[in-house]
């Protein structure tokens, strides 16, 4: 439970032949934020086909109050590197597609898709960063309860008959509710208020 929303029936689902569970065990570590701390959620290719290590959730958004849900993010970070020199055909991707369902009117539906995609054609290198980001308006739901079913892939591809060793993995996952904007405004008020202030001081 977080302070404005519910979370219930955490589902996962991974791929054929990829570990379980990918995203790991998922909590609430502040305000309404959703937080998985993924330890087996990574993928290296030596050479050609790519391969993909494939991970699903779904769960259920209810309102702790009449006030509907203004919106979620979801939200995915870690690292990627290469061992050996590219040919420009190595790479690494990690792909985030999201669907909401209003739960009070199944048809109302919301689908959102963002990747992160790296191809390789620099000297080797290591320990870089990657972060990808799906934001959902579902203010014209005006609902207190959706459903959120996600598909989220990471892939590498290598290159064959060239030592070369492309990686990815993810290290942190979270799901987040979008502040109402009447918050929102209060916030950037507030926080001009205070700075005024320091300045007048």
């Amino acid at each position: 439970m977080g302070s404005t929303v519910t979370y219930s029936n955490v589902i996962e689902s991974s791929g054929q032949g990829d570990p379980s569970p990918l995203f790991g065990e998922p909590v609430v570590v502040s305000g309404n934020q959703l937080s998985f701390d993924p330890e087996q959620f990574a993928f290296s290719v030596d050479a050609p086909p790519a391969d993909t290590t494939d991970g699903a959730l779904s769960f259920v958004i209810t309102s702790n109050s009449s006030d509907p849900i203004p919106g979620i993010v979801v939200s995915e970070s870690g690292d990627y590197s290469l061992f050996g020199f590219p040919t420009g055909t190595e790479g690494v991707a990690s792909i985030l597609s999201v669907t909401v369902t209003d739960l009070s009117n199944p048809s109302n539906e919301i689908q959102a898709f963002s990747a992160f995609i790296e191809v390789f054609d620099d000297p080797p290198f290591e320990g870089v960063f990657w972060e990808n980001e799906v934001v959902i308006d579902l203010s014209s739901f005006g609902t207190t309860e959706v459903e959120v079913v996600l598909n989220n892939t990471l892939q590498a591809v290598g290159d064959l008959g060239v030592p070369v060793t492309t990686f990815i993995r993810k290290k942190d996952f979270d799901v987040d509710i979008i502040p109402e904007p009447s918050s929102a405004i209060l916030i950037a008020v507030g926080a001009g208020l205070m700075a005024a202030r320091r300045r007048r001081g």
